[in-house]
């Protein structure tokens, strides 16, 4: 390659301290950089519309969010959204802040993670027989408002997954998708009687931070009525920044029962470990859905 050539950079840690790279980028909104995506066109639609088929689990894990963590790493267009302000509210996040108000004014955070049979983008698909192994989408966003409106808004902190070839399919669409460890099993444990322990295991782990939860559904189930939808903004792995649209139509939703643990010293570690809550649930079942990217 010529040495003339644009060098690409991938992000550094994946900390809370990557909100410092969109920071940098809003510099990159004001037309400052070149694309660097090798191999990538400069408009490659296909690319940008993931067809996500065969939804094996989904679940979010509620968060509250320190602003002083977050509101120096911002761009000057946004800020911390208190929760006390936040219009749709999570439940669980609300009876925290009824109970303990001095965390209203703590910002709402959410990490999802979605298992697939497959992620297909354009002609290509995603798969793996390993039930344990199958695509993983992770979303780690966090409620902002925008300055000069004050209209509330979900920034994407990390999209995280599980293959190499999710962050090749991210370039694709502009965004930047972190490779993470991921598993699912049931927990390697016994009793006294020798009888294995028949709770599930999800467990996490990204650049020094594992994320682990043990337990099992409750007897409850119930149908989905219609589509679920959620978008966030991020900046782009090129220029600027990159909407991001998430559909999904799955078939059942179960209440989830057991405990989450955090395990690490680094700052992601330290920002989840600190939030009053962590509550995860409902689990999304069947299904298949849509995630959209579209640049700004």
């Amino acid at each position: 390659m010529p040495s003339s050539a644009p060098r690409c950079r991938r992000r550094g840690a994946a900390d809370i301290l990557l909100l410092r790279a969109v920071a940098l980028g809003v510099a990159a909104t004001l037309g400052i950089g070149v694309p660097c995506l090798q191999g990538q066109s400069e408009d490659d639609s296909e690319g940008r519309s993931w067809r996500l088929k065969g939804l094996r689990t989904g679940f979010c894990v509620q968060l509250l969010v320190d602003p002083s963590s977050v509101a120096s790493e911002l761009p000057r267009e946004y800020r911390p959204l208190p929760a006390s302000r936040s219009p749709d509210l999570h439940p669980a996040l609300q009876n925290v802040i009824k109970s303990q108000p001095e965390f209203g004014s703590w910002s709402p955070s959410r990490l999802c993670l979605y298992y697939f049979d497959t992620v297909q983008v354009s002609s290509t698909v995603l798969r793996n027989k390993n039930p344990s192994k199958k695509p993983l989408l992770g979303l780690w966003t966090v409620k902002v408002a925008e300055a000069a409106s004050g209209k509330p808004r979900e920034l994407l902190l990390d999209m995280l997954g599980n293959s190499g070839r999710l962050e090749r399919f991210g370039k694709r669409a502009g965004v930047y998708v972190h490779e993470v460890e991921s598993s699912f099993g049931k927990v390697p444990v016994v009793d006294r009687d020798g009888i294995p322990s028949s709770d599930d295991q999800y467990r996490l782990k990204f650049r020094g931070t594992e994320i682990i939860w043990d337990g099992r559904l409750t007897a409850d189930s119930s149908r989905v009525q219609g589509v679920l939808s959620s978008e966030w903004v991020t900046q782009g792995a090129q220029a600027g920044w990159v909407s991001g649209h998430l559909r999904l139509s799955p078939g059942w939703r179960h209440q989830m029962v057991g405990s989450l643990r955090v395990e690490g010293k680094n700052d992601f570690a330290r920002v989840l470990k600190a939030s009053p809550i962590k509550f995860v649930g409902p689990l999304l079942q069947q299904g298949n859905g849509e995630l959209s990217f579209r640049p700004q």
